[in-house]
Formats: C-alpha cells, structure tokens, sequence
C-alpha cells in the first residue's frame, strides 16, 4: 500500500524502526548514518499552537540509536536521491532544514498532514491502523521474534521496560 506514495517511505521507515511520528517528523540526514545503518535520535518534531517546533526529545532514554535493516537503508539512499533531485527543481524555492522528511520544497510536513495522508493509504488498503499503530507493530513483531523486551525497551525510547512490559506481554512468546 505504501508503494507509489510520496510519504510511503516515511511509513515504511515508522514500521521497519519503531520511530514516534514526532521523531520520524523531525529525523535530519546529519542524524541518519547509511553506511553503518544506524539513526540517531536526536530531535522531534513538536506541535505548538499555530504551527510546530523543534525539540531535543522529552528524555534521555529518547535519545537513542536504531539499527536500520538492510532493505530500509536501501530505500533511504533512494529517498535521498530523489529529495537530491526535488531539491535541485524547487532551486531557491526550497527551505533546506535538513529533514529526512519534508514537502517537495523542504518544509516541515505538519503532524496533521501526515496522519491525514496514512489515514488515506489505510483506507485504501482496507486496513484499520493509525499512524501509531506502525509503532506498535514494530514492537510486537520484535517480541514475537524473540528480542528481549529491555532491547524493545530501549529500540523503542521508552523510559522504563515497564512501559514495554506493560504494553506488549501479552505478544511475547514464553507468556
């Protein structure tokens, strides 16, 4: 369902990395390392009252690194090529923050926008899921995959691995 759409990347990197929509939102290249796979976070993107801000994330255990599977990191260097391109088109036009993730002519996608344009590809797959249901199944399929629930913990920026516990035992497969 992703396929052919312009934020599918962005929903596939939310499902392949366990990532909060205001993390992936505010995700820049300087904090993605494709060569050795690995995206630090570092900042978020925030919603404020007529607009969003960036911030450094809410916790320490929120600044972190995720390991990015083989088949997202080729599909970011593709990304990144193509935003390369969209770059170059916009010319002046464009408002370089750096972002992973951003419109055609480099500003910030809002949080607002990005869950209205998954709602659309979901319907359109006949699936029920919000954007943060990508989160959860990111966790559940580590579960059921046999990662221990403190890597989960710390993969997933929670600040206890009772939050994790709390939220997943029911998917781990010793239980």
């Amino acid at each position: 369902a992703f396929e052919g759409e312009r934020l599918g990347i962005a929903f596939y990197t939310l499902l392949g990395t366990g990532l909060r929509r205001g993390e992936l939102l505010g995700l820049r290249w300087q904090d993605v390392d494709l060569k050795n796979g690995v995206i630090h976070v570092r900042q978020t993107l925030v919603p404020v009252r007529g607009g969003f801000v960036f911030q450094e994330p809410k916790t320490k255990r929120s600044k972190r690194d995720i390991p990015l599977p083989d088949k997202l990191r080729k599909v970011l260097k593709a990304h990144q090529k193509q935003q390369q391109w969209e770059k170059r088109i916009a010319g002046d036009a464009y408002q370089d923050h750096g972002l992973v993730f951003c419109r055609e002519d480099g500003r910030p996608i809002s949080p607002r926008e990005f869950n209205a344009a998954f709602e659309a590809v979901a319907k359109k797959a006949r699936v029920n899921i919000n954007v943060h249901g990508l989160r959860h199944t990111f966790a559940t399929r580590c579960l059921e995959q046999g990662i221990d629930p403190k890597t989960v913990s710390e993969l997933l920026g929670h600040s206890t691995i009772t939050i994790t516990l709390d939220t997943y035992t029911h998917v781990m497969p010793e239980r």
